[in-house]
């Protein structure tokens, strides 16, 4: 049935109620469709409101591991390794394992958690951080504007693919971390 003849069906049927002497509220389609909409959105808004992101963790060192992947001296090794980077060089590498980013989306966590811990110097912006997720199994190399011509975007993905990646694929995080950290700091010296 077209829309004209279902408008002037409603209005015999208002006319024909109203005859009888009763009085019939008809909703039309347009309104319900509206009110099922806005239901939708209500719910869709709730449940996103419901998920809370995960805080950034705060930075207590250059090696931030959530994880437990890193035993004591791994990690050890790589705090001494990126503070003598950063004593050396001026430029900042950081490191982030965390289990998982509970749904949010690896880019926008590592821009998230490089922007809370302010990686780089006042006006250079030149630090870098590798955050893994490990359940999620999703990796981001965040780079400040500082860096972005020694570290460009294709640098960081070819670091990825050919440093990171491959350990991971045999189940090795921890090779893999230290060797994507360590082609990190080669490209940025």
């Amino acid at each position: 049935m077209c829309r004209a003849m279902a408008r002037r069906q409603t209005k015999r049927d208002r006319n024909r109620y109203a005859s009888q002497g009763e009085v019939r509220q008809i909703t039309p389609r347009y309104k319900m469709r509206s009110l099922h909409h806005l239901v939708f959105v209500m719910l869709t808004m709730m449940s996103l409101t419901a998920m809370a992101e995960i805080g950034a963790p705060p930075r207590a060192s250059w090696v931030t591991d959530l994880t437990g992947t890193l035993n004591a001296e791994e990690g050890a090794a790589l705090e001494a390794r990126l503070t003598h980077f950063t004593a050396t060089k001026g430029a900042q590498v950081a490191l982030l394992l965390v289990p998982s980013t509970e749904g949010e989306p690896i880019e926008s966590f590592a821009l998230r958690v490089a922007e809370a811990r302010t990686l780089g110097r006042t006006g250079i912006d030149d630090g870098a951080l590798l955050v893994v997720a490990v359940k999620d199994r999703q990796l981001r190399i965040e780079v400040g504007y500082g860096l972005e011509g020694a570290l460009i975007d294709a640098t960081s993905n070819r670091i990825i693919d050919e440093w990171i990646v491959p350990p991971f694929k045999t189940g090795d995080i921890r090779t893999g971390v230290i060797a994507g950290v360590e082609q990190i700091l080669r490209v940025i010296d």
